[in-house]
Protein backbone atom coordinates (compact mmCIF):
# COMPACT_ATOMS: atom_id res chain seq x y z
CA UNK A 1 0.00 0.00 0.00
CA UNK A 2 2.95 2.77 0.70
CA UNK A 3 4.83 2.01 -2.50
CA UNK A 4 1.04 3.05 -4.24
CA UNK A 5 0.81 6.06 -2.37
CA UNK A 6 4.54 7.07 -3.33
CA UNK A 7 4.03 6.32 -6.74
CA UNK A 8 0.83 8.64 -7.11
CA UNK A 9 2.80 11.07 -4.92
CA UNK A 10 5.62 11.18 -7.73
CA UNK A 11 2.95 11.36 -10.45
CA UNK A 12 1.19 14.25 -8.62
CA UNK A 13 4.42 15.76 -8.53
CA UNK A 14 5.80 14.63 -12.73
CA UNK A 15 2.30 16.01 -13.76
CA UNK A 16 2.79 19.29 -12.18
CA UNK A 17 6.42 19.89 -13.11
CA UNK A 18 6.16 18.50 -16.88
CA UNK A 19 2.27 19.31 -17.85
CA UNK A 20 1.23 22.31 -15.84
CA UNK A 21 4.74 24.19 -15.87
CA UNK A 22 5.56 23.69 -12.19
CA UNK A 23 8.76 25.11 -10.91
CA UNK A 24 11.37 22.40 -10.56
CA UNK A 25 14.34 22.75 -8.55
CA UNK A 26 18.47 22.68 -9.77
CA UNK A 27 19.81 22.06 -6.52
CA UNK A 28 18.05 18.67 -6.93
CA UNK A 29 20.04 18.48 -10.67
CA UNK A 30 22.82 19.19 -9.41
CA UNK A 31 22.76 16.53 -6.38
CA UNK A 32 21.19 13.76 -8.12
CA UNK A 33 21.61 14.16 -12.01
CA UNK A 34 24.80 16.31 -12.89
CA UNK A 35 27.11 14.08 -12.15
CA UNK A 36 25.70 11.32 -14.96
CA UNK A 37 26.12 13.79 -17.76
CA UNK A 38 29.51 11.34 -19.28
CA UNK A 39 27.10 8.47 -19.14
CA UNK A 40 24.05 10.10 -20.39
CA UNK A 41 26.09 10.88 -23.19
CA UNK A 42 28.17 7.75 -23.70
CA UNK A 43 24.52 6.13 -23.83
CA UNK A 44 22.90 8.30 -26.41
CA UNK A 45 26.00 7.52 -28.81
CA UNK A 46 26.24 3.66 -28.20
CA UNK A 47 22.36 3.47 -28.94
CA UNK A 48 22.13 6.32 -31.38
CA UNK A 49 19.38 8.59 -29.79
CA UNK A 50 18.97 11.27 -31.45
CA UNK A 51 18.33 12.64 -27.52
CA UNK A 52 17.78 11.41 -23.87
CA UNK A 53 16.40 12.79 -21.00
CA UNK A 54 15.93 11.42 -17.34
CA UNK A 55 13.67 13.03 -14.37
CA UNK A 56 13.95 12.53 -10.64
CA UNK A 57 11.86 13.54 -7.44
CA UNK A 58 13.09 13.68 -4.25
CA UNK A 59 11.18 15.84 -0.68
CA UNK A 60 8.45 17.31 -3.26
CA UNK A 61 10.78 18.59 -5.72
CA UNK A 62 11.32 17.59 -9.31
CA UNK A 63 14.31 18.32 -11.80
CA UNK A 64 15.18 16.97 -14.97
CA UNK A 65 18.19 17.04 -17.58
CA UNK A 66 18.08 16.63 -21.30
CA UNK A 67 21.04 15.70 -23.74
CA UNK A 68 20.58 16.40 -27.34
CA UNK A 69 22.41 15.00 -30.33
CA UNK A 70 25.51 18.10 -29.88
CA UNK A 71 25.61 17.26 -26.70
CA UNK A 72 24.11 20.38 -25.41
CA UNK A 73 23.09 20.03 -21.86
CA UNK A 74 19.27 21.52 -20.66
CA UNK A 75 18.25 21.45 -17.61
CA UNK A 76 14.74 21.75 -15.58
CA UNK A 77 12.62 24.28 -17.35
CA UNK A 78 14.78 24.91 -20.38
CA UNK A 79 14.90 21.08 -20.64
CA UNK A 80 11.02 20.89 -20.23
CA UNK A 81 11.18 23.63 -23.45
CA UNK A 82 13.52 21.43 -25.58
CA UNK A 83 11.39 18.56 -25.08
CA UNK A 84 8.01 20.62 -26.09
CA UNK A 85 10.19 21.76 -29.08
CA UNK A 86 11.19 18.34 -30.36
CA UNK A 87 7.86 16.50 -29.50
CA UNK A 88 5.50 19.33 -30.93
CA UNK A 89 2.13 18.30 -30.53
CA UNK A 90 2.75 15.32 -29.16
CA UNK A 91 4.60 16.51 -26.36
CA UNK A 92 1.41 15.91 -23.35
CA UNK A 93 0.53 12.50 -24.67
CA UNK A 94 3.82 11.29 -24.63
CA UNK A 95 4.20 12.47 -20.97
CA UNK A 96 1.27 10.80 -19.97
CA UNK A 97 2.43 7.63 -20.99
CA UNK A 98 5.21 8.11 -18.93
CA UNK A 99 4.44 9.31 -15.92
CA UNK A 100 3.09 6.00 -14.49
CA UNK A 101 6.35 4.63 -15.62
CA UNK A 102 8.51 6.89 -14.33
CA UNK A 103 6.57 7.08 -10.47
CA UNK A 104 7.43 3.68 -10.60
CA UNK A 105 10.88 3.67 -11.14
CA UNK A 106 11.42 6.87 -9.07
CA UNK A 107 9.35 4.97 -6.35
CA UNK A 108 11.83 2.23 -6.51
CA UNK A 109 14.90 3.92 -6.03
CA UNK A 110 15.74 3.97 -9.73
CA UNK A 111 16.41 6.35 -12.56
CA UNK A 112 14.56 6.24 -15.43
CA UNK A 113 16.38 7.34 -18.45
CA UNK A 114 14.60 7.55 -21.95
CA UNK A 115 16.43 7.48 -24.82
CA UNK A 116 14.89 8.65 -27.95
CA UNK A 117 15.79 7.66 -31.63
CA UNK A 118 14.04 9.75 -34.49
CA UNK A 119 12.28 7.34 -36.83
CA UNK A 120 13.25 8.45 -40.69
CA UNK A 121 10.39 8.38 -43.09
CA UNK A 122 11.16 5.92 -45.31
CA UNK A 123 8.86 6.63 -47.64
CA UNK A 124 10.37 9.81 -48.68
CA UNK A 125 14.22 8.37 -49.01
Amino acid sequence: MKFKQERRRIEHLLRNALLNEGEMVYDLYEYELEENYDLWVASMKRDGNEFIFTVTEHSNDVAMALVDKTEGLFVNEKAREKLQELWEDQYANNINKLIPYWAVELAAGSLPLIGVKIQKDFLNS
